[in-house]
């Protein structure tokens, strides 16, 4: 655990040595969650008893003794919008996994990945939005082996070095849509095998260690703080390793704003049909996704006039309809990502820092501006989605 936190402490240093209290405040917190993911990548380790396990998850619940309370699973960069699940598998068995979807026509986004590692996401091969066959009920098969495709409609090739299926399902509209409900079953391995709770410990150490390099050492220590400057975000890329699509694009940033300052952002989605701006604490982890206005997708802004998105970041409410709330927090990061673009897609991002007396003078013309009421009324539905979702 010390070491753990210490390297974290550390991969922050890029940015300032000295930790402000609301900081040191949110690093412990943070860190157990860390934790706890590492346990749950490993309980459902065991590629010949897999199950579907849902990680990465902001939701606090009670053990089943009801005596304790489990911490969230989340570990780095988390998107509120997303249900995300992991599957055990090995390149000598055959899997299939049905899914039946709950939202007529799908959610805004839903991804399958086969990855080489539960902590570095490496993608070997996917199906996604464009490329999955559904049937007219909403259901589908997805096999998982070395054999042909053959007849079968949605096949991903094993390789020796595959150990995951990663599922994600994003949900734009949070009051309509539904994760879709899904089951594995081996067809064909070798004899089952269980973990042991000796090797589920011994994983999740090894989880940990992995973490540490992947999560606090790249993509907060490197990512985030060493090779971009505060109050920057640099232009999207594209990614197959940190725990991003390989039809994604990303711009990370680390935001460090006064009580009367604002950090506006103005991005361009080109050919994405899906974009969120979340914002997280200093240690990657979202800020309260149910009950402060912490994240905005595609369906949850409004636009500008020439097709563009302008949100601002404020400690205090602005009355700014694209309001982003860092719960209070002065120091926060910051992963803004365009899903399903193209090689040739040409999303981008702007933004500056400005004083909060000025917003009306730098926001363009057409910004939709919310009364009191009506931003209570937003934040009542956000939490009742919210917490539909992941109930």
């Amino acid at each position: 655990m010390r070491e753990v936190t210490e390297s974290y402490v550390l991969a922050h240093s890029y940015y300032l040595e000295e930790l402000k209290p609301e900081v040191r405040k949110s690093l412990t917190p943070s860190i157990n969650e860390l934790l706890f993911s590492c346990i749950q990548k490993a309980v459902n380790g065991a590629p010949l008893s897999p199950d579907v396990y849902w990680v990465n998850n902001a939701k606090a619940r009670q053990d089943f003794s009801g005596e304790f309370i489990l911490p969230g699973g989340r570990y780095s960069y988390d998107n509120p919008d997303v249900i995300y699940r992991l599957i055990p598998i090995s390149v000598d068995a055959r899997y299939v996994v049905r899914g039946a979807q709950n939202t007529v026509g799908g959610n805004s986004d839903y991804t399958y990945s086969l990855i080489i590692n539960p902590n570095s996401q490496n993608t070997v091969g996917y199906l996604d939005k464009k490329t999955l066959q559904v049937g007219v009920d909403g259901s589908y098969e997805i096999y998982i082996d070395t054999d042909p495709q053959g007849e079968r409609l949605n096949h991903i090739a094993s390789v020796p070095a595959a150990r995951f299926l990663f599922v994600r399902h994003t949900i734009g509209d949070w009051t309509k849509e539904v994760p879709d409900t899904l089951s594995v079953e081996i067809l064909s391995s070798p004899d089952k095998k269980t973990r042991t709770l000796e090797e589920v410990i011994d994983e999740s150490l090894i989880n940990l260690q992995e973490s540490v390099v992947t999560y606090g050492v790249g993509a907060m220590g490197l990512k985030t703080y060493k090779n971009n400057e505060v109050n920057t975000l640099p232009a999207p890329t594209q990614s197959e390793i940190l725990g991003t699509l390989v039809t994604q694009a990303s711009s990370f940033g680390h935001i460090d704003i006064a009580g009367d300052e604002a950090f506006v952002i103005t991005l361009v989605k080109s050919d994405a049909d899906y974009f969120v701006v979340p914002m997280s604490n200093a240690w990657i982890i979202s800020v309260d996704p149910a009950t402060h206005q912490s994240s905005l997708n595609i369906k949850q802004s409004f636009v500008n006039n020439d097709g563009s998105y302008t949100f601002v970041v404020s400690l205090y409410d602005p009355g700014v309809a694209n309001w982003l709330d860092p719960a209070g927090l002065h120091e926060s990061t910051i992963m803004i990502r365009w899903q399903n673009v193209t090689k040739e897609s040409t999303p981008s991002v702007t933004c500056q820092v400005v004083p909060v007396t000025e917003l009306k003078n730098i926001l363009p013309a057409e910004t939709q501006y919310l009364t009191v009421s009506e931003r209570a009324e937003v934040l009542r539905l956000r939490k009742e989605g919210y917490e539909r979702l992941t109930s």
